[in-house]
């Protein structure tokens, strides 16, 4: 169909204002490629990783030589990475970090595959001491451990990721929570303190299958 019979049968059909509204919305969807392609550029500078999605109001403290972000990244608006120069940040593919979420990195954050974190959530490798009578806390030295999460693993929303935490592959933390310690595998985590809620899979009745609690 030649273009002048398809803008006529366009006209008969929706009218004069619902075609400009169209070619508007296409427009700032064009607009919004282009933005979303440097926001990506400014990303790659900052991290020298090229990911998939990165949402507006994104801020990036700090540039580093250790960041590896894979492809298969979604960061949503408002997301804050902070980075020290040595720090080491490996994330790996099909990862989501939501609204407003955070990562600190001053010495060591390694995340796996398919990691689903929720909005608001902080994960921090360093924090301040407070053992020195007589010292501000804020003057305080810092205190870093590295932080590790395992693959296929979905951490709620507004949930505090400690320094030192290792999280291991197929765990669920649920909304709200502070995360300190070794999270076994395959479980349910929950609270603040956190504890443990319930094993994810069990073996049905045959003994061979894994059912989702």
């Amino acid at each position: 169909m030649n273009p002048a019979r398809r803008f006529i049968q366009y006209w008969k059909k929706f009218g004069f204002f619902n075609i400009l509204r169209k070619l508007a919305y296409r427009f700032v969807q064009w607009v919004g490629l282009l933005f979303r392609f440097v926001r990506r550029c400014r990303f790659y500078f900052r991290t020298q990783s090229w990911i998939r999605g990165v949402g507006r109001g994104i801020v990036i403290r700090g540039i580093g030589n250790h960041i590896k972000f894979q492809y298969l990244t979604y960061l949503y608006e408002n997301v804050v990475i902070e980075i020290s120069e040595n720090a080491r940040l490996q994330v790996g593919n099909h990862f989501t970090l939501s609204y407003g979420g955070i990562i600190a990195c001053h010495h060591s954050i390694e995340i796996g595959d398919y990691v689903m974190i929720g909005e608001y959530t902080s994960i921090r490798d360093t924090s301040h001491n407070y053992a020195t009578e007589g010292i501000a806390f804020m003057a305080q030295q810092d205190v870093s451990l590295p932080i590790k999460i395992g693959n296929n693993v979905w951490i709620g929303r507004g949930c505090i990721i400690f320094p030192g935490t290792i999280i291991e592959d197929g765990v669920i933390v649920g909304a709200h929570s502070i995360v300190k310690g070794h999270l076994k595998g395959n479980n349910i985590y929950a609270g603040a303190p956190l504890r443990l809620v319930s094993k994810i899979y069990t073996k049905d009745e045959s003994g061979n299958a894994p059912v989702l609690l």
